[in-house]
């Protein structure tokens, strides 16, 4: 009887151990799976957005800024410390992707991607825009991407642009659902 006993004080203290482990290692799991920033193109996108919903929020009268300039530093050389906000310069982004030259269809660069961001619009209030990512280099995991003020990525394997998308190109890409938490 005593050896019975000892098996199932065994398996009884094995399962706790293993329930144990997994309460400490699936919320680590799961908190790593939803904080995936994903690829740099589609990160910067979405920092794009929030920058322009941070733009209209502060200068109502602006709508939506017409393009990376105007989302970017007051000079090239200014830290987001001391940067002097204004409508035509928020300081919302760094001076390599807000660069002072990213105004129509010209792009601003990181290290991997090109940037733009145009608006139908040509006067303020500027009612919508849409961002263009384009990664530098071709490469198999690399993609196109563009977003509207819907924020949704939308974007497209392929070689990178020459152009940036108009905004019914944007609109007709694919939604990228790899880069999209949903919970399952």
């Amino acid at each position: 009887m005593s050896r019975i006993l000892r098996v199932i004080a065994a398996v009884i203290g094995a399962v706790v151990v293993l329930l144990l482990a997994a309460a400490i290692i699936l919320p680590r799991i799961f908190r790593a799976r939803m904080s995936h920033p994903g690829p740099i193109g589609a990160r910067n996108v979405r920092m794009l957005n929030t920058a322009q919903v941070m733009y209209s929020s502060t200068y109502p009268e602006q709508g939506f800024a017409p393009n990376l300039a105007v989302l970017g530093p007051d000079r090239p050389d200014a830290t987001n410390t001391d940067c002097q906000p204004s409508p035509t310069h928020a300081c919302l982004i760094d001076a390599k992707i807000g660069c002072s030259k990213g105004t129509s269809s010209a792009w601003c660069a990181d290290n991997l991607y090109r940037y733009n961001v145009q608006s139908s619009s040509s006067t303020p209030p500027y009612k919508d825009y849409w961002i263009t990512a384009t990664p530098l280099q071709p490469g198999p995991e690399k993609k196109n991407y563009c977003a509207t003020p819907d924020a949704v990525l939308r974007s497209e394997q392929g070689a990178p642009l020459s152009r940036p998308y108009t905004l019914d190109e944007c609109k007709r890409l694919q939604i990228d659902s790899s880069v999209t938490y949903r919970p399952d």
